[in-house]
């Protein structure tokens, strides 16, 4: 998966990945299929919007990554806090946030989507199906 950065810059995840954006939701997922098993990594966003054919969405700098033996661990709280600062978020803004935070922890602990594997390793496949590719190379 190739990611283009607002300042044109890009990356590519290593291994195969599936993403999941949602037009509601203040985060977005990224499952990445791995060796031991999906790791999950996620952002805590604005929502995700479809502008001028291309997918867009504010990154708050604040992340949770799942990783296959269950452990969960959150990451940059000090680059979240920093950048509010620099951006003046407002507090509906950062409030949004939290509670995008915690539902993700919530659903991750009872293993909803898109946080069960089986949708994951469903859509993985159905990827690999449709464009004939092998999501690990």
């Amino acid at each position: 998966m190739i990611v283009t950065e607002a300042d044109g810059s890009t990356w590519r995840t290593k291994e195969g990945a599936i993403c999941f954006f949602d037009r509601h939701e203040w985060f977005n997922v990224i499952a990445m299929f791995r060796d031991d098993g999906i790791h999950y990594y996620t952002n805590i966003s604005t929502p995700a919007r479809w502008e001028q054919g291309r997918l867009t969405y504010i990154d708050l700098e604040l992340d949770v990554r799942l990783l296959p033996d269950g452990r969960l661990e959150i990451l940059d709280e000090d680059e979240f806090r920093e950048m509010r600062e620099v951006f003046g978020y407002p507090l509906k803004v950062v409030t949004r946030a939290r509670e995008s935070l915690s539902r993700v922890i919530q659903l991750i602990q009872n293993g909803r989507y898109p946080f069960d594997q089986e949708t994951a390793r469903a859509y993985y496949q159905q990827f690999q199906l449709l464009t004939g590719q092998n999501l690990e190379s």
